[in-house]
């Protein structure tokens, strides 16, 4: 190092690349700050036909924020020619469990492959909400035996979870007579399954009656 006075020193065993505070006895290091963390990078289409790749593609989209633009990507797969593409997004979108997830997950409902839709199907059970109750009752009639009675299943849980809710719990009443014309199915799995979730309906009101009989004043 040559100072300004046209003095010179020599350094040794100096760390590279390291910040150094230098004087004419020694070279100081200097603590190192921590690296700024690199901003994500953004999702790229996939560049080729391959279904694993288009799955990969669609799970990273729907870890992301939902924008209006990944919202419209994701929107898009509901054509994918692949069936495991779409099966696979249906997972992931159940992971998600957000209001938009949601809204996708409700059209895979009209697929065309019953695995998609018996996997669309588990995917909105457990939101157990008024929106979602209204488009399961049309899965009953639907035209795969697997979708019924998942169908029948999801109710099953929906009697077996006690829910305040006034709105809900009409709806959920609304589905005994779609069971009870089940026990005729000509399935026998989604016969079993209807009768299974017949008697947790019936369970399902006996508890309902129970809580609003211990809500009524009495006189003391």
């Amino acid at each position: 190092m040559q100072w300004a006075d046209g003095s010179k020193n020599t350094y040794r065993n100096v760390e590279a690349d390291a910040y150094v505070t230098l004087s004419r006895k020694r070279a100081s290091k200097i603590a190192k700050t921590s690296a700024p963390i690199a901003p994500a990078k953004p999702v790229k289409e996939p560049s080729d036909d391959v279904p694993e790749t288009r799955v990969e593609y669609f799970r990273a989209l729907a870890a992301a924020e939902i924008s209006a633009g990944v919202a419209a990507r994701l929107r898009a797969a509901l054509a994918d020619p692949s069936d495991d593409v779409r099966a696979a997004l249906v997972a992931v979108l159940a992971k998600e469990r957000n209001a938009e997830g949601l809204r996708l997950l409700l059209r895979f409902l009209e697929d065309s492959s019953e695995i998609v839709v018996v996997g669309t199907v588990d995917a909105i059970c457990p939101f157990e909400e008024e929106t979602t109750i209204r488009h399961l009752l049309r899965m009953f009639a639907h035209s795969s035996a697997a979708v019924r009675r998942h169908t029948a299943d999801c109710f099953t849980t929906y009697y077996q979870a006690f829910q305040e809710q006034q709105a809900v719990i009409h709806r959920k009443y609304l589905a005994v007579p779609y069971l009870a014309a089940l026990l005729s199915d000509s399935d026998v799995a989604v016969r079993i399954a209807a009768a299974k979730a017949l008697g947790a309906a019936e369970k399902f009101r006996e508890n309902s009656l129970s809580s609003r009989r211990s809500k009524i004043p009495t006189c003391g």
